[in-house]
């Protein structure tokens, strides 16, 4: 993924994440719409960008909140700052699926 000058991308080793945030649709909206058209290389906008912070925030807070998941915060910040960057940027996201 792209948006901005900036480069992040979603490692085979952490679709785990996307499959977590899928199994509650209604609840992450944007994450699920992201991990559905993924392979499809979708373009996100900075609204969208945006959802998905928030989305990711609630994601850490129901599931990493023990601490005991360091991979899933590692992850789940790393991304934070992505999105965000595109959301407060106002940059559309580019993606682009291997």
């Amino acid at each position: 993924m792209s948006a901005g000058g900036r480069r992040e991308s979603i490692r085979h080793d952490e679709e785990h994440v996307m499959v977590l945030a899928d199994s509650d649709r209604a609840r992450y909206p944007q994450l699920h719409a992201l991990w559905d058209a993924f392979y499809d290389s979708p373009t996100l906008s900075p609204l969208q960008a945006g959802a998905i912070v928030h989305e990711l925030i609630e994601l850490l807070d129901r599931h990493g909140q023990d601490g005991r998941d360091r991979h899933l915060i590692r992850i789940v910040l790393r991304w934070l700052a992505f999105f965000s960057h595109a959301a407060r940027g106002g940059h559309a996201i580019e993606t682009l699926s291997d």
